[in-house]
């Protein structure tokens, strides 16, 4: 470190004392002021002390918005290039995902297609439909179990709604 940042350091470490200092006294005061607030509830003046200090922080809102409004600005413009130049890429990517997702799921469609689940779904929907329904006699699991054992190829390689 150079002669001017060993005489830069005190001042800076003083200044972060200030405003660590600073920041802890304002959350002791908050922390005061929220709890004389719980009696605003119940007592007229309390509330009457809280509903003046809601107009204080109004307006110092207010007028720290209006100085800090033309650097937000520059934000603002500063963000709105930024996402206008990334935004091609970002479709470009998002079309991308689109396809390879379209494809992923048409592989896992076909793959469950020809894996016979929609007969076995339908099969468990009627296991479940019998212990559901009071005036069906119950199917019981082995009975279930021996169903799905008699699928036919015909369901399993095809969805249920072509074996006509």
């Amino acid at each position: 470190m150079g002669p001017a940042g060993m005489a830069a350091a005190p001042i800076l470490k003083f200044a972060d004392v200030v405003l660590e200092s600073v920041d802890k006294l304002r959350t002791w005061n908050e922390h005061l002021h929220q709890g004389n607030m719980q009696f605003a509830e119940m007592s007229a003046s309390m509330a009457m002390v809280q509903q003046e200090q809601f107009w204080r922080d109004f307006e110092r809102g207010r007028e720290s918005g209006e100085r800090r409004s033309s650097s937000a600005e520059e934000v603002a413009e500063a963000k709105s290039r930024f996402d206008k130049i990334l935004q091609p890429f970002e479709d470009t990517f998002a079309i991308l995902k689109n396809t390879i997702g379209a494809g992923l799921q048409g592989g896992v469609n076909k793959a469950l297609e020809l894996s016979g689940i929609e007969a076995m779904s339908e099969r468990l929907g009627d296991f479940l439909d019998s212990i559901e329904d009071p005036n069906k006699k119950p199917m019981d699991l082995d009975q279930w179990t021996d169903s799905m054992k008699t699928i036919s190829w015909e369901e399993r390689n095809r969805p249920k709604r072509f074996n006509n």
